[in-house]
């Protein structure tokens, strides 16, 4: 079974993977295979079988200079920047011993969540069985190995407070780490089957599309909104209308992490203090009221949560089966 690397820390071994030099050439080796990823500008990306496990710290400073232009993507998830600069033609694939991981790769790829640059998931250190539940959904998903559990700030006078800064610190570590956009998911979160093909659907218009929020699911309290332009599935909120509330699944584009920040104080203040609604501060409502915020929806919705379940569309609740 290939065990995928996602949300790299340098120099640690991720999920099995880690880097090593072999004759001054830079590997990417994963133990179980006995496989090495020989990453070499002239010759291609190689897989072949080798021995020595000597881990390297300056390995992705050397890919980063070498392919400056994906220095991000080197960063957050090795296996993926090879295979966009392969599709680029940059570098090119060599398989002298197997074909799972080239099938790996492709798969990866296929999975419409890897189009976010990291995905996180707000978990209560308390809420064990939360967490295991969430990642029994995420094995179905294929994003099991993806997702990473987020040590949700504790704020027991309100939890609106914690929510709001747990948000706001998921963001001030994708923008420290240069992360393009990111998925905060929160453990209760539900997914429906057709999940993969309906974001897959959505992913693909997105293109070159500027926003700010996306949300996957949400409260929309009866407003409907309408598709973008030359869009069948993908839906935005335009001005003058509400937007979801709830944030039990939303994306952030980087363009929108100074934004927030800068709203969100990094203390316990009472959420009335920075965040302007008259009956309930929330970081939701501030995303939902902002009119400044270019937000799209994932249409139909893929995810819900316990709390909102009412309020869904009926031939939506039979499809969050995914949840059992």
């Amino acid at each position: 079974m290939i065990h995928s690397p996602s949300a790299l820390v340098v120099p640690h071994t991720v999920k099995g993977w880690e880097f090593i030099e072999i004759d001054g050439v830079i590997c990417l080796s994963h133990k179980l295979l006995g496989a090495n990823l020989n990453v070499n500008a002239t010759t291609g990306l190689v897989l072949e079988q080798c021995n020595g496990f000597d881990s390297v710290d300056t390995i992705v400073k050397s890919l980063v200079e070498r392919f400056p232009d994906y220095a991000n993507e080197i960063k957050i998830d090795v296996l993926a920047v090879f295979a966009r600069l392969a599709q680029e033609g940059v570098i090119s694939f060599r398989i002298k011993q197997s074909n799972e991981l080239l099938t790996a790769i492709r798969d990866r790829r296929a999975n419409p969540f890897y189009y976010f640059d990291a995905i996180f998931c707000i978990n209560l250190d308390s809420a064990k069985s939360r967490w295991h539940q969430a990642k029994n959904q995420y094995k179905l998903l294929g994003i099991e190995e993806r997702v990473t559990r987020f040590s949700a700030v504790e704020t027991p006078q309100n939890h609106h407070v914690g929510c709001a800064l747990s948000h706001r610190r998921i963001i001030q570590k994708a923008m420290e780490e240069g992360l393009q956009n990111i998925l905060v998911l929160e453990d209760d979160a539900m997914f429906d089957v057709n999940a993969l093909e309906n974001l897959a659907n959505n992913i693909g218009e997105i293109g070159e599309l500027e926003w700010d929020v996306l949300h996957l699911g949400g409260c929309y309290w009866g407003t409907q909104h309408t598709n973008v332009a030359g869009c069948v599935h993908l839906k935005e909120v335009t001005e003058g209308r509400r937007g979801p509330t709830t944030t039990h699944a939303v994306a952030y584009n980087k363009s929108v992490y100074t934004n927030l920040l800068e709203k969100y104080p990094e203390s316990t203040l009472k959420p009335k203090d920075y965040i302007d609604h008259p009956r309930r501060p929330a970081i939701d409502q501030y995303l939902s009221m902002n009119s400044a915020l270019k937000r799209l929806l994932i249409s139909p919705s893929i995810a819900s949560q316990p709390g909102i379940t009412g309020q869904e569309a009926e031939s939506f609740k039979p499809l969050l089966s995914l949840n059992l």
